[in-house]
């Protein structure tokens, strides 16, 4: 990771620390410890009070994460080494309507039971059906890579426990992807688009106690194929280490975070 993606990064994680702290202050204006004690007299029985904070502002913290954090983060990661790279990004193209049908079917099977991932024989069935009624059709990207060396890359990020809708949802935004990749894109470049479920961050540590734990996953996608798990999204789109260059960032951005809660009265 070069040196001005570094620092990128850290002041981009101490912008978004400082944010957060602002925003604590606001949604703890009207309370004190006693009320918080009072608020949550169950967990005071387990956690110190710095515990019942974080329970108050876990929520909004977790939310801005997924809607902030993680995408811009993402993209600081994937400029070090590429240059078209974008959030939220719609993709656009001329698809047939019976091949987008084809993905719907295969989805509502997955998560109904009826059938296992495998991602080969979903876009053979896919390439396989007659291709009726072209239309216009668009997907957005939570992240996507456009000089990606596999091909144009589709990112899917979420939070590392997804319930079967998001799951459902995520994988039928994958196969929309390919399908516009494949139809509008592959004669020019000549490769097809590759498309991924990114999870953050691995709550379970392995990939495989990971699997054992939320096993849910596993009944929508190709796990081997379709998944990165924490540590695997972030060397994906930057290389093998990068995760580990994010811990030590995130360890620097921490201690000057601790000083202003602290400051403020959030750590005791």
């Amino acid at each position: 990771m070069r040196d001005e993606t570094r620092e990128k990064i850290r002041e981009f994680l101490y912008n978004f620390v400082s944010e957060i702290i602002r925003n604590m202050q606001k949604e703890l204006g009207g309370f004190s410890i006693e009320k918080l004690r009072r608020a949550y007299p169950f967990h005071s029985l387990l956690f110190e009070d710095e515990g019942l904070i974080a329970f108050k502002i876990q929520r909004s913290i977790v939310t801005k994460m997924g809607r902030k954090l993680y995408p811009n983060l993402a993209l600081y990661v994937a400029q070090d080494k590429y240059k078209k790279v974008y959030i939220d990004h719609k993709i656009v193209g001329s698809v047939p309507e019976s091949w987008i049908n084809k993905a719907d079917n295969i989805v509502d099977d997955l998560r109904g039971g009826k059938r296992r991932p495998n991602v080969l024989n979903e876009w053979r069935e896919i390439t396989s059906t007659l291709q009726k009624n072209i239309k216009s059709f668009e997907v957005i990207a939570d992240l996507y890579i456009e000089d990606y060396e596999e091909g144009p890359l589709f990112m899917e990020i979420k939070s590392p426990l997804p319930n079967i809708d998001v799951c459902a949802e995520s994988k039928r935004k994958m196969l929309y992807f390919k399908i516009i990749a494949y139809t509008n894109m592959y004669s020019s470049i000549g490769k097809l688009g590759v498309a991924y479920l990114g999870l953050p961050y691995n709550p379970f540590i392995t990939r495989e106690d990971y699997l054992q734990n939320w096993q849910i996953i596993k009944r929508v996608f190709d796990v081997d194929k379709e998944v990165l798990i924490g540590e695997e999204m972030w060397n994906k789109i930057g290389g093998q280490g990068t995760f580990d260059e994010l811990l030590k960032i995130i360890d620097e951005v921490r201690e000057k975070a601790i000083k202003i809660l602290r400051k403020n009265n959030y750590l005791f």
